[in-house]
């Protein structure tokens, strides 16, 4: 399943509670082999848009099903836009999301 749920959403991101990462799409392995599962999402990441405030793990709340964009916090600046969902009957969340091309 795993392999056709990567053939589907190549690039995304499960999270734990904890904001944690639990397993990452295979496009997302190949642009950032050095991420690793266990990762804290917030310390990798950046949420570039909306402008939110970050004062617990409760804010993901705020931004489901909303379209945000991230920025891996990494040499190759790369940044995806997509949203945030309840994932795995609700004990994890995923980010499904697509690089944004500036040309």
């Amino acid at each position: 399943m795993k392999k056709e749920f990567n053939l589907l959403y190549p690039f995304n991101i499960v999270l734990s509670k904890q904001l944690t990462i639990d397993s990452f799409g295979i496009s997302m392995e190949h642009f950032f082999p050095k991420m690793r599962i266990g990762d804290d999402f917030l310390q990798t990441w950046i949420i570039e848009s909306p402008s939110i405030d970050i004062t617990d793990n409760q804010f993901i709340e705020t931004i489901l099903q909303k379209e945000i964009i991230i920025t891996k916090n990494s040499k190759l600046q790369l940044q995806f836009k997509g949203k945030f969902d309840r994932f795995d009957t609700d004990s994890k969340y995923i980010f499904n999301g697509q690089p944004i091309i500036n040309t």
